[in-house]
């Protein structure tokens, strides 16, 4: 279970000075029950893409505590991004990644998500408002990528989002909903159409490659 993953993290919130892990904290079973529903299940979806195979790049846009970051790089990730807008949320972040060793695989920026659209990344999940999610859509370097999870959207807001999606050649593999938050896994399907053309007849085919 990724839960046991997450037990050995050392993670310090972005609202409070402490330090905290699973397996430490009083009164706190092995579960992480301190993240919101969100976060919680952000990473339960990480995990499960991280179960099909190994994005090697990856890009967190909405970093908080930088815990998203850091399961991805203990799960295999060789590179990640980590970006956030709020300037107590990155400084949180380089702590984090500091104090659980791993500054060579994870860099923290801050900066708003839809200007790092561009970079190169196999998966990318962003966790934050709907109305900058909404902005990530409109960029067409964001569906290069070949998986993407999206949470921190609320309910109907976030079947609009899927709905919108699957009209292209994205599939949805995982939905997790808790507490009416719905977080979304999308396996970005690329596609070639080919026409070919005889005397008589036009042809059309596709193929989806991965």
């Amino acid at each position: 279970m990724f839960t046991r993953f997450l037990e050995r993290f050392q993670i310090q919130r972005n609202f409070s000075r402490k330090t905290s892990s699973a397996a430490g904290m009083k009164g706190r079973p092995p579960s992480f029950s301190f993240l919101n529903p969100t976060t919680r299940t952000c990473l339960e979806t990480l995990w499960e893409i991280y179960q099909k195979e190994k994005p090697k790049k990856v890009l967190d846009l909405g970093t908080g505590s930088g815990i998203q970051a850091l399961a991805a790089a203990k799960w295999g990730a060789e590179k990640v991004l980590a970006i956030d807008f709020n300037e107590l949320a990155v400084e949180t972040t380089l702590r984090n990644v500091l104090s659980n060793g791993e500054s060579q695989r994870i860099e923290v920026k801050m900066g708003k998500a839809e200007d790092f659209t561009e970079e190169e990344a196999d998966l990318v999940f962003a966790n934050i408002h709907l109305q900058v999610i909404e902005s990530l859509l409109k960029k067409k370097a964001f569906f290069k990528k070949r998986w993407f999870i999206f949470s921190g959207v609320f309910g109907e807001n976030a079947e609009e989002i899927e709905r919108r999606l699957i009209q292209g050649s994205v599939e949805i593999v995982q939905r997790l909903k808790e507490k009416n938050w719905l977080t979304s896994a999308f396996h970005c399907v690329r596609k070639i159409t080919f026409y070919l053309h005889s005397k008589s007849k036009k042809f059309k085919f596709s193929l989806n490659f991965d």
